[in-house]
């Protein structure tokens, strides 16, 4: 049996996402996925503003490859309702945490966050 075009894109896409996921994991710190990360938006004791590796070009990019990992689940799962679910929920739910870690970040970094702002894209390269 073959596997369909969208069924094996879409389970491509979770490996490029892990990719995506490490680096950001990392933060020049310990190596943990938690170093930087939480359910609560906070700064860290040594906090900064990170512009190297795909901080060059976009300032989430952990939450980048999750988009990538959901479209990709939607693709694998070879529904057009669980793409389509994927598809609005993903980005609607981002899109509020952004806005939320986003202004919590200008308040917390002040000006180099909003200059690195400036010069960078919320999500997607070149586009939002």
């Amino acid at each position: 049996m073959h596997a369909s075009a969208p069924f094996r894109i879409g389970c491509s896409i979770p490996d490029s996402r892990s990719s995506s996921w490490d680096w950001h994991s990392r933060c020049g710190r310990t190596g943990r996925w938690d170093a930087c990360f939480s359910l609560i938006v906070q700064v860290q004791t040594d906090h900064r503003v990170v512009d190297t590796g795909p901080y060059r070009f976009v300032r989430h990019p952990g939450y980048a490859g999750v988009l990538l990992g959901f479209l990709g689940l939607g693709l694998a799962l070879q529904s057009w309702a669980a793409l389509l679910v994927m598809a609005v929920a993903t980005p609607a739910a981002l899109a509020y945490r952004l806005r939320v870690e986003e202004q919590f970040l200008i308040t917390e970094l002040g000006d180099e966050y909003v200059r690195y702002a400036r010069r960078t894209k919320r999500l997607i390269p070149y586009v939002w």
